[in-house]
């Protein structure tokens, strides 16, 4: 009987558990939160955005601290039947800092680059999605064909599942002309999760009526380490006008799971996967319309093609995926001296399709509309507020059972310091 509950666990959470460890939304700073078009910024974001341009940044140092709370709206819609979950993130801070001397400038940051975390209770849908097909595969692995077992329930069921990704990045840029400057620079990543379940299964036969029971527990925990390149290109066209340039290798990460608890003897005592971050590519530019008014634009590209997403319990997006991009643009104002007012839209396609989404992983995606702005206050203190609202195209999971329509509200508060 044991045997047959890891097979149950097995179908059931497939397409529940993780559907690649993908989330490109990686704001690095408050900054992003009232304009998410920085990729050509010469402020401290730039550490992370646009490294090249922090040779154009102002003498001497800056840092910037910054924190985001995000408030996350999960609805799920199956047989006519609606679930919703809000779930609140209120840390996730983020660091960086440069330093330019003369034609030479040294950058760093650190902070959550992407993740999440969910919990699912009792009758939802991601326990569902998977259903017909588990039923089919049970009568075949189990009873030999035919059809035995005609309904499956499992509405005691609990499973919790966090991915996380922090990283630290530095490097160097340097002026090579008054018009253009170069970066070289590294980022670490580290990732770190777990996943834990318990459930109870029953099964249906019109001859034996509810004829089989059992329960689970499984506790997973799973942490890696990988690293990528980075160069990036800054162009001062005019004093009205630049450009930049950056480009990140895809990072390797090498995922090692422990199980912890397996009543089921699913895995292994310690196995190995990959949970790549893919490569990507980005262009910003900055128009000066007049002293008080600034016009800019983003536009990115992620090689997801590249990248090895790994297995876990059966399902890979791997090769599944196509790649994903991103083009927006973005206004500020400057309304007194120390005060600029900010806005800013951004559209990012995921390169999931319905095929690869679960409801755990939706890769949905979305319409970024964000606000804020920055007051100066003394001679060297400066403090940015933002909003962002994440608004998610519909869509289904992959067995098309489960419509998906979250929904994401990120205010950021951040702090910097020239010195």
């Amino acid at each position: 009987m044991r045997f047959l509950a890891g097979i149950l666990f097995v179908l059931l959470l497939a397409g529940s558990a993780r559907g690649g460890a993908i989330n490109r939304y990686s704001s690095m700073s408050a900054e992003y939160i009232a304009n998410p078009n920085r990729y050509a910024t010469i402020e401290p974001d730039g550490a992370f955005y646009n490294p090249a341009g922090v040779a154009f940044g102002p003498e001497g140092g800056s840092l910037s601290l910054d924190n985001q709370v995000t408030m996350g709206v999960d609805g799920f819609t199956q047989g006519g039947r609606s679930v919703s979950k809000t779930q609140w993130a209120p840390i996730c801070p983020a660091l960086s800092v440069t330093y330019r001397r003369g034609d030479w400038a040294l950058y760093f940051g650190s902070g959550l680059i992407g993740g999440g975390g969910t919990e699912l209770k009792g009758q939802h849908p991601a326990f569902y999605e998977n259903k017909p097909y588990l039923i089919s595969q049970v009568n075949d692995l189990q009873f030999g064909g035919g059809n035995v077992v005609q309904d499956a329930r499992f509405d005691n069921t609990t499973l919790r599942a966090t991915s996380f990704l922090a990283g630290a990045f530095t490097g160097v840029a340097y002026r090579v002309s008054d018009a253009v400057s170069l970066s070289l620079g590294g980022k670490l990543a580290y990732a770190w999760g777990g996943l834990e379940v318990a459930s109870e299964f029953e099964l249906y036969s019109p001859d034996l009526l509810w004829f089989y029971e059992d329960s689970l527990e499984l506790v997973v925990d799973h942490r890696g380490v990988g690293g990528s390149l980075t160069a990036g290109l800054h162009w001062k066209v005019s004093d009205a006008f630049q450009v930049a340039f950056r480009g990140e290798t895809s990072t390797r990460i090498k995922l090692h799971t422990v199980a912890e608890v397996d009543t089921v003897d699913l895995f292994e005592d310690e196995s190995v996967s990959r949970s790549d971050i893919p490569g990507t590519v980005s262009l910003g530019w900055v128009y000066k319309l007049s002293p008080e008014l600034r016009v800019m634009g983003s536009a990115a590209w992620f090689f997801n093609e590249q990248a090895n997403y790994g297995e876990l319990l059966g399902f890979d997006i791997t090769g599944k995926l196509e790649a994903a991009w991103e083009v927006g643009g973005g206004v500020e104002y400057r309304v007194l001296d120390d005060l600029v007012l900010k806005a800013g839209y951004l559209r990012f396609v995921t390169g999931f399709r319905d095929h690869t989404r679960t409801s755990v992983r939706f890769g949905l995606d979305a319409h970024y509309v964000n606000g804020g702005a920055t007051y100066r206050f003394g001679e060297n203190w400066s403090s940015t507020g933002g909003v962002m609202a994440m608004i998610f195209d519909s869509a289904t999971e992959r067995t098309g059972h489960t419509t998906l329509e979250p929904f994401a509200l990120v205010m950021g508060m951040g702090l910097n310091y020239r010195f």
